[in-house]
């Protein structure tokens, strides 16, 4: 939004699909299994910005599942 234009770290576009993390060690980032993990644990234990918090504690599994299909959605 336009917030960001303020933001010290940018926030990753989610439309272009280009993820960070292969939190798997399966050579491929993105897949919903490393989305999942960044969403649970926080970016920061997988190398990336303190910013980006674990949310494990706070949403269930089956929210998790659910927010990863709607990041994963909004690729062109």
């Amino acid at each position: 939004g336009p917030a960001t234009k303020d933001m010290y770290l940018n926030p990753r576009s989610f439309v272009v699909g280009d993820f960070k993390f292969d939190t798997d060690a399966d050579w491929e980032r993105g897949t919903k299994a490393d989305i999942a993990a960044v969403i649970d644990k926080g970016a920061n234990v997988f190398g990336g910005s303190s910013l980006m918090p674990g949310w494990g504690g706070t949403l269930s599994s089956s929210e998790i599942a659910d927010l990863v299909t709607y990041i994963q959605s909004l690729k062109e």
